[in-house]
């Protein structure tokens, strides 16, 4: 049965296993950007005369890996992430190399930011390791920090993903428990078809 929240949620909206079993176990720990997030950047944002006017928020930025990325082609750029250790080393990063950004530890589903504040909110694959409540009040909140005409980026999985036939069906997309796969040891994941792209 699919309720709107689940006990094994942190209050930051994500599973504690990103702080438990991954980042504190120094996994994920991502020093480079993924192709999408630049090409998607470079392509919108790129031939902005001052990039530092071009606000950039990252949900869930891990490792800070894209938000590094961003701030070194000169964006202005700030990020939320649920776990502590993901966003100290992301900190520690941007000082050892000079460069600027507000990372914040927080919740993805009740952002810190005034509305209008971005150009462009990123989610590279983040809202899709929360439930479905979780992801949808994350896109009501981007919707409302996003400056009008500003771009949202979203990357999630498939429900036709192969490793999605390991886990336990919550309802609504939502899956647990994975038993082995990609997935397993990740905590909670929601899959995307079609029509629960389009709802959102």
């Amino acid at each position: 049965m699919h309720t709107n929240s689940s006990p094994a949620l942190r209050p930051s909206g994500g599973h504690p296993c990103w702080e438990k079993d991954v980042y504190s176990r120094g996994r994920h720990l991502n020093l480079y950007p993924y192709h999408a997030v630049v090409g998607f950047v470079l392509r919108h944002y790129g031939q902005a005369r001052d990039r530092s006017l071009v606000r950039i928020l990252e949900l869930g930025f891990g490792a800070g890996n894209n938000l590094w990325f961003a701030a070194r082609e000169g964006f202005s750029v700030a990020g939320i992430e649920g776990a502590p250790t993901a966003v100290a080393f992301a900190q520690t990063r941007f000082h050892s190399e000079g460069l600027t950004g507000d990372l914040r530890e927080g919740n993805v589903a009740d952002l810190p930011w005034e509305q209008e504040s971005f150009d462009l909110v990123l989610d590279r694959g983040s809202l899709c390791t929360t439930t479905l409540p979780v992801f949808e009040s994350a896109l009501a909140e981007s919707r409302r920090v996003l400056k009008v005409g500003g771009r949202l980026l979203s990357v999630n999985y498939s429900h036709q993903h192969p490793g999605r036939t390991f886990g336990a069906p919550l309802g609504g997309g939502d899956y647990d428990a994975f038993t082995g796969g990609y997935f397993h040891g990740l905590g909670t994941v929601h899959f995307c078809d079609r029509a629960g792209i389009d709802a959102l």
